[in-house]
C-alpha cells in the first residue's frame, strides 16, 4: 500500500534523502510499478537491459528526474571534486580533487610548478 507522503512529492523532492536516504528497494519498485506502469512490470531480473529506454524517457518527462540507462561512472566522480586548484604559473593547471589537499608535490609536473598554485 502506498505511503501517503510519497503522494505529495515529486519522484525527484530533495526532501526524500532526508525523509528516507536508504529506502526499501523492493517496497519502491512496487509503488513505482503501480504509479509509473500500471502494475504490469514482472519482479525484478537482477540484470541490465536496454529496455528501459522508453520507460526511462517518460518518467524523466513526466516527472522531470534524469534517470540514466547506463551511468557513467566518471560522471559520478567528477561531482565530487569540489577542491580546486589553479596554476598561477605559465601552464594556468587546473587541478581538482575530492580531498581538500593540494596537488602532490612528488609527481614530476607539480614539483616544478608547485609553488605557483593558489590554495
Amino acid at each position: 500500500m502506498p505511503n501517503p507522503i510519497h503522494e505529495e512529492l515529486s519522484v525527484i523532492d530533495p526532501q526524500w534523502e532526508n525523509l528516507d536516504p536508504k529506502p526499501d528497494i523492493h517496497a519502491l519498485y512496487k509503488e513505482l510499478n503501480v504509479k509509473f506502469f500500471r502494475g504490469k512490470l514482472p519482479e525484478p531480473d537482477l540484470k541490465w537491459s536496454n529496455r528501459i529506454s522508453e520507460p526511462r524517457r517518460r518518467i524523466n518527462k513526466l516527472t522531470g528526474a534524469n534517470i540514466m540507462a547506463y551511468p557513467d561512472f566518471k560522471d559520478e566522480y567528477d561531482l565530487l571534486k569540489c577542491h580546486w586548484w589553479e596554476c598561477n604559473g605559465p601552464c594556468g593547471e587546473l587541478v581538482t580533487r575530492i580531498m581538500n589537499r593540494p596537488p602532490a608535490t612528488q609527481k614530476e609536473m607539480w614539483r616544478r610548478i608547485y609553488q605557483n598554485f593558489r590554495i
